[in-house]
């Protein structure tokens, strides 16, 4: 025996999670936790986040806050997760005007 854990693999709604809170550490420089990414996709559930364009049939972009910052946040409804966090100034749909 190597003496070498494996690791658990993760399921698609929580390897989306562990993506979308490693880019808002990226793309805006503080961490953020599995609790708040909750919220945040509850607020989009709930129509509180503002519709911005739908990418397929079950993934859609919206804009919210977090930590009072403007983010575009990418959701899948499948899952009911958060996929990535974006910087609005990062968002070439919206900069080109392809908005949906």
């Amino acid at each position: 025996m190597s003496g070498r854990r494996k690791r658990r693999r993760l399921n698609k709604a929580d390897a989306q999670s562990a993506h979308a809170r490693r880019r808002v550490v990226e793309r805006f420089g503080f961490p953020i936790g599995e609790e708040r990414l909750e919220e945040i996709a509850e607020e989009i559930r709930q129509g509180r986040a503002k519709f911005l364009y739908r990418t397929s049939n079950r993934v859609t972009v919206w804009e919210t806050m977090i930590e009072e910052r403007p983010a575009r946040v990418v959701y899948d409804k499948r899952t009911k997760r958060i996929v990535t966090v974006i910087r609005p100034e990062d968002d070439c749909k919206i900069e080109e005007g392809v908005e949906q």
